[in-house]
């Protein structure tokens, strides 16, 4: 028994009748009954009556070896996918896009997991903001991106959440504001300093502290979360910042301070809208396993 041989009994079954599954299979109509009656002979059962010509029917073993030849064919088919993807999964470079959040997620050790299995592949990674990283990936500059969601991110199709963070006030360990969880209102008169307006952050920030009553007072801005941390505890200013991204770089001079008005912010792996590289869907795999 073959799979060429299940595959003819296969569609004969499917279509009853044998001059149309012929063409169906690309194969002349003696070829195709030469296929069955040998799998007929070496299962010792007969699968097809053929007494009628115009309209074959099943015999009760055919129909009961019909189910399991369309699982088998069925798990052929994914069989051979893995395999081409294993294929072309070989070797390469493979272009990654992210915000700079990639060891507080836990994702650091999903690439060295990815490398460790696919060691032919480079990794090429390339940390900014969502709008830049966004472009990138429009402009097939990267083969897969890690963003923040944002209305942007709409124009994507294939794109998944792999994990969702909460909003937090992060403040000198010291400070007057000790209230957990903190009223947002309560930070009307502090000085804040911010990741930049291209983060993503700020398109939560300012609508949540305007409906609050204010306009945050922004006295400094960087890329760098742990350059953020190091001005709060040192000049006694405040940051709203993610928990799960910030928490890593807190120390015995600040803590963070849950808010009363809840924010939740998704992280999402994204592919391009042209035919993605098999490397970047089987790492989009592993990014989404990440929290299993």
């Amino acid at each position: 028994m073959n799979f060429e041989q299940l595959a003819a009994f296969s569609k004969v079954a499917e279509v009853k009748s044998f001059s149309q599954a012929a063409v169906l299979l690309n194969i002349t109509q003696s070829a195709l009954s030469k296929q069955i009656i040998n799998l007929e002979k070496e299962l010792n059962l007969q699968l097809i009556n053929r007494e009628n010509k115009r309209r074959i029917k099943l015999t009760d073993a055919g129909k009961q070896i019909q189910h399991y030849a369309a699982t088998i064919l069925t798990q052929q088919q994914l069989l051979l996918n893995t395999v081409n993807e294993f294929q072309n999964l070989e070797r390469g470079t493979l272009k990654i896009a992210a915000v700079p959040v990639l060891a507080q997620y836990n994702m650091t050790a999903v690439l060295a997991r990815f490398m460790a299995d696919y060691p032919q592949i480079d990794l090429q990674l390339y940390e900014g903001e969502n709008d830049v990283i966004l472009d990138k990936l429009q402009h097939n500059q990267a083969d897969i991106a890690i963003v923040r969601d944002s209305p942007a991110i709409n124009n994507f199709k294939q794109q998944a959440l792999i994990t969702s963070d909460e909003l937090v006030a992060v403040v000198p360990a010291n400070s007057r504001w000790q209230a957990d969880p903190l009223d947002l209102a309560a930070l009307s008169t502090a000085e804040f300093v911010m990741l930049p307006e291209d983060s993503g952050l700020h398109s939560a920030v300012l609508p949540l502290c305007q409906q609050a009553g204010f306009t945050p007072n922004i006295r400094f801005v960087s890329t760098h979360i742990e350059t953020l941390i190091s001005i709060i505890q040192d000049a006694q200013q405040v940051s709203l910042l993610f928990k799960k991204s910030v928490t890593p770089f807190l120390n015995e001079h600040t803590r963070l301070l849950n808010l009363k008005q809840t924010f939740t912010s998704d992280l999402k792996v994204v592919l391009p809208n042209t035919t993605p590289q098999p490397a970047a869907q089987r790492l989009k795999r592993y990014f989404l396993n990440t929290n299993k």
